[in-house]
């Protein structure tokens, strides 16, 4: 995922190394630690049915995400660990009772062939919508920004 652009966070860290044991965010939208990064069709979250449905739940979900940080004059909004890790452990339940492990299955959708699900979302459609209906405030930090700029740079 995202192999071919370097993303750095707020730590000075990049995406790459964060997601060195396999990659993980909080709703398959947003990263600890990635500031104002916004993932479509991220990490667990090809649900069954069409991609269209996921790509509308999630830019859906991101507008609600920057309506709240410009209703709190607020621009920069990043999920908290504790959200992550608790959305991510909760992932990881919910896809014990799915076939995407059943039989101890040897597939592309999990690390290395036989690890943790990366790909795919444990639910229906309905689901994954259902998932990104709200917006936790609590999972968020929402702050001024720090006066520095950064641009995308082509090469």
């Amino acid at each position: 995922m995202l192999s071919h652009v370097e993303i750095i966070g707020a730590g000075g860290w990049p995406l790459t190394e964060e997601w060195q044991e396999g990659p993980e965010a909080y709703k398959g939208t947003m990263v600890k630690g990635f500031p104002n990064l916004f993932l479509v069709t991220g990490p667990n979250t090809q649900a069954s049915g069409s991609l269209i449905g996921v790509i509308e739940a999630q830019t859906k979900y991101i507008t609600k995400c920057l309506d709240e940080a410009v209703r709190q004059e607020r621009p920069v909004i990043e999920v908290t660990p504790q959200a992550q890790a608790t959305f991510n452990s909760g992932l990881e339940k919910m896809m014990e009772r799915s076939v995407y492990i059943a039989g101890g299955c040897h597939s592309w959708y999990r690390l290395g062939g036989t690890g943790r699900v990366v790909t795919k979302w444990p639910g229906s459609l309905a689901d994954f919508e259902t998932e990104l209906e709200g917006v936790v405030l609590d999972d968020f930090t929402f702050s001024k920004a720090s006066g520095r700029s950064l641009t995308m740079v082509s090469g």
